[in-house]
């Protein structure tokens, strides 16, 4: 049956009023009408309507600077707007919308608005010719929909967009932003009245400046991609994708009311109803609630905060404490709603930790709420450190060290470490006690608040405001004290913020991942040293050498802290409230169906762990990844990131193994140890083969056993199924940062430091397959000189990521030499260059292991001698050394440590699968022998070796290396 059918329509294509069913959205960057839209006052007939597609161009490398104020093309763009308001408009009768009305109004109220068409007495030829004159022209376009029915909003607004006037909009999309790029276009109903329009008009058509930000955007879209020979297949892309989907998903689902879907809401203040969060206990010890959400200045007009009980019906969400409600129970105050609305979720919130609040003595509330708000990672409501603070779009460099503001920074920083405290008693933390220790080791906190000194003569509880009082510390300070009363998981409070907000580094006494709630690298972690006196020196450390110290306000250079952290995260949990609260209301047909079977009728309830599963959408699932060997003899549920969990998670229980999507073999284990397979095998659970050794260092499994087992491989090869390009794992910045533009106060500060030529860290002192030894000799041999660290070396530079941050602050090139050189073997020892700023020279077998021009391959130089005297030129020449750092310009180094980062691989494996099962692949590695020691060679169609044997490694003529392996030499390869 048609899709477009009227009767018994299987997908219902359209804007559709009540979005929350929709099964397809085209947002504006994909479209900005629907195919077959029409409002419902107009169901009488189904139109198909162009389908407008807009997209960010690829090309666009940089802004395109005709659009920015000030060009010489802005000027002449200005010159020729003489008139004000524009109108094209065909059906004369009275419309729902009252278009006609808000003309007439604006007319009243001082603005010309030129009617042109059937309706006005303007002409300008045909359509297209028309609005392309009136573009010249005019600087307003009124684009006036005839029905205000929720996201009905047609073609109107792009006769507008498309040329060069800024709509003014009559349409009632909930989001306009999702039609048309922000800040191009004005919505009219965000207006109070007609008069506060009107000015709006007047004052841009009086300031050329702030009319002409209505075309920012331009810098970065490419308009012209409406030409584009696949756009107007953009649309039935979508309807595909979607019905592939659903039948994928083995879905059913009809449209049983039809009526539900194209109903006419009734007016706009239904759906421009603030969220309204109902407070039923008091929280945060007995606060007035309205009062201290406004002190926070609030969230706009998008939610109402209420605690008065009599809204209880009105109420979208219900919030309970559990400590006020447990407070209530002891004393038989409690008192709960007389019944239930089951669209109005009911939500616990906890902010205080376990073994600070009396646990419940009662089971009657258990299965009654159904959702959790707290500082626990695993609540529903949960906020992290990148929805507290808003992101720069490029670097802010006053936050790069050797800057004029760092030195500034730095130089008031007089004293090592405060703390703030009231709380006198001995907590279950023993921070007192751990702060005396510190002390013994040479660390002196400076205490402040009720239970230390007075700040200036003034407790902070006094008349000296709090705020002031952190203020001048962070001016002085150069840490800040952040211990929790209690060390329960996850429980961190506000008091890092402290630190962050008045630039002072945390020192965190708390338990669980910091990473979430804490911006990167901004912290200290008390708990992740062995001994308080290693805690001590390291603090120590960073006190006297102020670089490494301003490395943990880095982070300030990507996220602006200047919003306010409360207001922000309190908005962010609003949000999550109102979101969730929509998902629970879309349960679909069947899980109605299936909570009805279980004996429960309201669509709302998330009552016990079954109904929530099934609850949950298929598509929604984590992707579950089992690990049935060690890693390394490690256990691999170490991987299982909180970051990851919505889509991702990673597992080791081998009693799990039915809920897996994929199995993962870790090639060493098996190796090492002897491992029984899985009994059974289901036929859509692939079996991964993880390989992260050089083959030439382990010997081969047993066919016998493994042959035919594995459906594909992940590993550092290129010809894996899984393979991640170093690439790929990183953001990449809108504009370039100019900080890597040779010539840059940042890089003269950058190549100033750079004083010293070679390092290479090396722990293994054997003899390797790699010759890599005799590589560095044969270095030394034409002038270049390598200082050696590590367990080989005779220099020392502490241990880990600090060892490789203090090399990278002096020396230029650090050497990436392989153990072993096979086909794309290549491991983290590129990155230990990449990430500190070192141009790493590269022993290994392969290409494109990183972005291009950011490192030196050693096998592309004929012989060791002319890779020595390119090292020497380098050195000699800044800006052809600087040229490999270049790529930084577009490339987020930053990222590696954003929340989400470490979910990359595993999303690579998910992928994948899913690609595989839907295209209905099937596949085995039946000969693990031949994969696993040859690799397929392109240039002689054979396969070959892919592991040079030490007598054939050559560390003299290094580009030999490349063609003994790649140009089919007879020993090595066979058809």
């Amino acid at each position: 049956m048609p899709i477009y059918q009227k009767q018994g329509i299987q997908m219902y294509l359209g804007y559709l009023p009540c979005k929350k069913r929709q099964l397809i959205t085209i947002h504006w960057i994909h479209a900005f009408t629907m195919e077959f839209s029409t409002s419902p006052q107009h169901l009488g007939r189904i139109r198909k309507s162009t389908l407008f597609l807009m997209k960010r161009s690829r090309l666009i490398k940089k802004p395109d600077t005709n659009w920015v104020y000030g060009s010489h093309f802005s000027q002449h763009f200005l010159n020729n707007k003489t008139k004000t308001a524009a109108w094209v408009v065909s059906n004369c009768i009275i419309q729902p919308s009252n278009r006609n009305e808000l003309v007439r109004a604006l007319v009243q109220h001082g603005i010309q608005v030129d009617v042109y068409g059937h309706c006005g007495n303007n002409t300008c030829g045909k359509e297209s010719n028309c609005f392309e004159k009136l573009g010249k022209e005019y600087k307003f376009y009124m684009a006036l929909e005839n029905s205000l029915c929720v996201d009905y909003i047609t073609e109107k607004i792009t006769h507008g967009l498309f040329h060069n006037m800024v709509p003014i909009v009559w349409g009632l999309g909930s989001n306009l932003d999702n039609y048309a790029p922000p800040g191009s276009y004005i919505d009219a109903l965000e207006f109070t009245n007609i008069s506060d329009l009107a000015t709006r008009i007047k004052f841009l058509d009086e300031n050329p400046k702030e009319y002409f930000k209505y075309f920012e955007w331009r810098q970065m879209y490419n308009l012209s991609s409406i030409n584009d020979p696949h756009y107007r297949c953009y649309g039935w892309k979508k309807i595909k994708q979607v019905t592939e989907r659903f039948l994928l998903a083995n879905k059913t689902h009809a449209y049983d009311n039809l009526y539900q879907c194209s109903s006419t809401e009734q007016t706009a203040l239904k759906e421009k109803r603030p969220f309204i969060i109902l407070f039923w206990t008091d929280t945060w010890h007995a606060v007035d609630v309205e009062e201290f959400f406004e002190s926070l200045h609030g969230c706009g007009e998008e939610f109402k905060i209420t605690s008065d009980r009599t809204n209880y019906d009105q109420a979208d969400v219900v919030i309970f404490d559990y400590h006020e409600l447990n407070e209530g129970l002891r004393n038989g105050t409690a008192k709960m709603p007389a019944y239930r609305n089951p669209d109005a979720p009911w939500i616990l919130a906890t902010q205080e930790s376990p073994i600070r609040t009396k646990p419940l003595e009662t089971n009657i509330y258990d299965g009654s709420f159904n959702l959790t708000w707290g500082y626990r990672n695993n609540a529903d409501i949960n906020i992290k450190f990148e929805e507290m603070y808003e992101k720069y779009e490029k670097p802010e460099a006053n936050w790069i060290y050797g800057s004029e503001f760092s030195f500034q920074f730095l130089k008031t920083k007089t004293k090592l470490a405060a703390w703030v405290v009231s709380n006198c008693n001995v907590t279950a933390s023993k921070r007192d006690v751990f702060v005396k220790e510190l002390a013994k080791h040479g660390v002196t906190v400076d205490i402040f608040g009720k239970c230390g000194q007075p700040f200036k003569g003034r407790g902070i509880d006094g008349n000296w405001r709090e705020s002031d009082c952190f203020e001048e510390l962070g001016n002085q300070y150069k840490f800040y004290m952040s211990m929790e009363n209690s060390l329960c998981l996850d429980y961190i409070t506000e008091k890092s913020e402290h630190g962050w907000a008045h630039n002072m580094v945390p020192i965190i006494y708390a338990m669980g991942k910091k990473d979430q709630a804490s911006p990167p690298r901004s912290y200290v972690d008390a708990l992740e040293f062995g001994r308080t006196e290693d805690l001590a020196e390291y603090i120590k450390f960073l006190d006297s050498n102020p670089r490494e110290y301003f490395k943990f306000f880095e982070w300030r250079s990507m996220y602006n802290i200047s919003s306010s952290f409360h207001s922000r995260a309190h908005c962010y949990a609003w949000e999550k409230m109102r979101d969730l609260t929509e998902k629970l209301r879309l349960a679909d047909d069947d899980v109605r169906n299936k909570l009805h079977h279980l004996g429960f009728v309201p669509k709302m309830a998330r009552i016990g762990k079954q109904v929530d599963s099934i609850m949950k959408p298929e598509w929604e699932k984590p992707f579950i990844i089992l690990f049935w060997t060690t890693w390394y003899g490690g256990d691999a549920a170490g991987f299982d990131k909180p970051e990851c969990h919505n889509e991702i998670r990673i597992i080791s229980n081998k009693s799990q193994y039915e809920s897996a999507n994929v199995v993962v073999f870790q090639y060493v284990d098996l190796v090492s140890t002897k491992i029984e397979l899985p009994k059974t095998r289901k036929p859509h659970m692939p079996w991964i083969l993880s390989l992260q050794e050089a083959p030439i260092n382990y010997p081969l499994l047993n066919p016998q056993v493994y042959n035919g087992v594995f459906n594909f491989t992940a590993s550092f090869r290129k010809d894996s199924e899984i393979h991640t390009l170093y690439n790929e794992s990183l953001t990449t910045y809108s504009t370039p940062d100019l900080n890597w533009e040779y010539g840059s106060d940042y890089s003269n500060f950058f190549l100033q430091n750079k004083t010293k030529l070679v390092a290479w860290v090396v722990s293994n002192c054997f003899v390797q397959f790699s010759k890599r030894n005799e590589f560095v000799k044969a270095l030394n041999h034409h002038g270049i000189q390598v200082d050696i660290y590590g367990k080989c070396g005779n220099d020392t530079c502490g241990k880990g990521s600090e060892c490789f941050a203090k090399l990278g602050e002096h020396y230029k090139f650090y050497l990436a030499l392989e153990n072993s050189l096979c086909v794309d073997y290549v491991t983290e020892k590129i990155t230990h260059g990449l990430y500190n700023n070192m141009v790493p020279i590269i022993w290994a077998l392969g290409e494109d292991f990183a972005p291009s021009g950011s490192y030196i391959d050693a096998m592309d130089f004929e012989t060791v001698e002319d890779l020595a005297k390119h090292i020497q030129f380098l050195n000699k020449y800044d800006e052809e050394y600087f040229k490999h750092f270049e790529w930084r310009k577009w490339y987020n180094l930053s990222s590696i440590n954003e929340p989400g980062y470490s979910c990359y691989g595993w999303r690579k494996i998910k992928s994948f699968t899913e690609r595989f099962l839907k295209e209905k692949r099937t596949h085995v590695y039946d000969d693990l022998e031949k994969w696993y020691l040859h690799f397929w060679n392109d240039k002689t169609n054979t396969l070959c070796s892919n592991c040079l044997d030490a007598v054939e490694v050559d560390v003299k003529n290094l580009r030999q290396n490349k063609l003994t392996v790649y140009n089919g030499t007879n020993y090595r390869c066979f058809k």
